[in-house]
């Protein structure tokens, strides 16, 4: 993982669609607590089991999110793509990583302190409304692959 170049830096709020309309405060309290990192292709964001502390937003790239069962066997839950959002859970409290996640290309992170993002969804609803509303889409993909996976076992019995 490489620094963003100073150039590309402080530019990951005004980036992403959900963070357009946020008051000047609001992008400053966001901007506060972000660090941008750059992941080569292959290089592990996160692995499930280690701590979580940071939201990461995906600014370019592409990221293959699994869940590990085993020593061998990977559970492919989502392709992210720019404008998603991982390890959102340890913004309710999550303390470690229920899955992994790495860089399937080159691919450009910010990372954003958890606690400044719980402070920006507790004071503005319709931010923290769009972002349900994003949560809710991949819970429902989520739902498709285990609907899927479950469909083929039961097929091979």
């Amino acid at each position: 993982m490489n620094p963003f170049p100073e150039s590309d830096t402080d530019n990951c709020e005004k980036m992403v669609a959900c963070f357009r309309d946020l008051k000047p405060e609001e992008l400053t309290l966001i901007s506060s607590g972000k660090t941008e990192l750059t992941y080569l292709a292959g290089e592990t964001l996160f692995k499930q089991g280690a701590f979580s502390t940071h939201v990461l937003l995906v600014m370019d790239g592409l990221v293959k999110v699994y869940l590990q069962a085993g020593r061998d066997k990977q559970l492919n839950l989502q392709l992210a793509k720019p404008g998603d959002f991982l390890a959102f859970a340890s913004v309710f409290g999550e303390t470690v990583h229920t899955t992994s996640a790495i860089a399937l290309t080159d691919t450009q992170v910010c990372m954003i302190d958890k606690e400044n993002m719980r402070q920006l969804l507790m004071n503005n609803a319709e931010f923290a409304m769009r972002i349900t509303s994003r949560n809710f889409r991949n819970e429902r993909q989520l739902l498709t692959v285990i609907g899927n996976i479950t469909y083929k076992q039961m097929r091979g019995k």
